[in-house]
């Protein structure tokens, strides 16, 4: 709670209101589980094979060593695949997201690098391989793959982890404030 900082709050349009108006995306969610868990309920590669074959995913992981050997097991697999993380050098990192926007890489695995300030509007799934602990984190990681672009017309949220069952599916109502807890879900 911000209260004791601020005494009002601006809050800005919603997913709900920004996709009817035509500027995201609408999304799916496929979560793999009933409850809650910080187990990956299927995994990542399994999950965009099953799924998402093909198309442009971003990949939510744990920790930096999960991120890489997740982009050598889609490698693996025949699907090429790329991990950018926090040693990435400046050089690197921007020319793995451009071979990424491209098409010469279909997956790109992160930990922590991704989240927010990345835009690439031809990615159009997000696998949630690691849980997000607030919900703006997770809005900022679908949020990822709600960008417009000719021809898109949905975005696949791949949940592992039973993410959106405790902070809720993207375009969910959600009340914002000051005082007492940030954000609740407006049933």
């Amino acid at each position: 709670p911000l209260g004791d900082m601020f005494d009002a709050m601006v809050v800005g349009a919603t997913v709900r209101q920004l996709t009817d108006a035509g500027l995201l995306v609408p999304s799916e969610v496929l979560a793999y589980t009933n409850e809650p868990t910080m187990k990956l309920a299927m995994h990542p590669l399994a999950a965009y094979q099953k799924h998402t074959p093909g198309r442009a995913a971003v990949v939510f992981c744990a920790s930096v060593a999960h991120a890489r050997v997740l982009a050598e097991e889609f490698n693996a697999a025949g699907i090429m695949a790329a991990c950018v993380d926090g040693k990435t050098s400046a050089k690197t990192r921007d020319a793995t997201l451009a071979a990424f926007e491209a098409g010469d890489i279909d997956v790109i695995t992160n930990c922590f690098v991704l989240t927010e300030g990345w835009s690439c509007d031809r990615a159009d799934v997000c696998i949630l391989a690691r849980r997000p602990e607030h919900v703006g984190t997770l809005l900022q990681m679908v949020g990822r793959v709600l960008r417009t672009m000719p021809g898109k017309r949905i975005a696949t949220v791949l949940d592992l982890r039973g993410s959106t069952l405790v902070l809720g599916l993207p375009d969910e109502a959600r009340r914002w404030q000051l005082e007492g807890p940030a954000c609740t879900r407006i049933e």
